[in-house]
């Protein structure tokens, strides 16, 4: 609700304050100048009202997207058989000299104690690699994958987002909704609240369970969630927030390995 306020605070001050001769010292707290500069960051970049859109989806289609891959999930039976195969999305948002590194969400992770996992990773060309499972947890809801590289054909990196979307800003899901790859669907942000970082995002983006681990980006064309469920047919991500806290502890995890 403070978020939501303060929003309107600055659109008030913008437009009408300044023409009445009146005198409003602007706040100067760390909530009010972090909304203030996301407010002008997607004020710089909003292409709803201008002619920005087909450079946002040239970007989307063409570059970001190549971020994006499907991931194969196959459960297998401690005897050895496959049991059931799931499908879903995820980004690369790492890399080092050998791999590539893959957020998605742990939904498609989820083992019991009698099973393991098999992996297998599709590129936007239809390159097929074999995934390894780093990393997972179930109370922030994702994981990371690695692949290794492959020097033929180089990957980009997803780029996050440093605030949570603003209530009604456009967002676009890249990910394997509709069990095709880079399928990109956008929508609105429903509602959100920055004073919880686990707190989903709720959206009006059409989606399904193999957009599970799917990117949401803004204007910007960074990430502000990651899709973990559908809720009456519409993503529902893990906010920006929240995923910066998940990478804090998988940095240290991962550093100390």
């Amino acid at each position: 609700m403070r978020k939501v306020i303060l929003f309107f605070m600055i659109i008030i001050m913008t437009t009408g304050l300044s023409s009445c001769g009146l005198i409003v010292p602007e706040e100067d707290s760390e909530a009010y100048v972090s909304l203030k500069e996301q407010f002008n960051a997607y004020h710089e970049n909003d292409f709803m009202f201008t002619n920005r859109f087909h450079e946002f989806v040239n970007q989307a289609s063409l570059n970001v997207s190549k971020s994006v891959v499907k991931i194969k999930v196959d459960i297998i039976h401690e005897d050895g058989y496959t049991l059931v195969s799931r499908y879903g999305s995820g980004s690369i948002f790492m890399e080092d000299e050998q791999k590539y590194y893959i957020i998605t969400a742990n939904d498609l992770l989820n083992t019991s104690d009698q099973q393991t996992i098999r992996l297998q990773i599709t590129d936007y060309k239809g390159n097929l690699y074999t995934g390894q499972l780093i990393h997972k947890d179930i109370d922030y809801e994702l994981g990371v994958i690695s692949i290794n590289i492959n020097t033929l054909s180089p990957l980009p990196l997803i780029t996050f987002s440093d605030v949570s979307p603003l209530p009604q800003e456009p967002i676009l899901l890249i990910s394997y909704r509709g069990q095709t790859i880079n399928s990109m669907a956008m929508g609105f942000v429903v509602y959100t609240f920055d004073g919880d970082p686990l707190h989903p995002i709720y959206t009006t983006i059409q989606s399904d369970i193999f957009g599970n681990g799917g990117a949401i980006f803004n204007n910007r064309l960074e990430v502000v969630g990651i899709q973990f469920m559908v809720e009456i047919n519409e993503s529902v991500g893990i906010n920006v927030k929240g995923i910066q806290l998940y990478l804090d502890m998988f940095n240290q995890f991962f550093n100390q390995t």
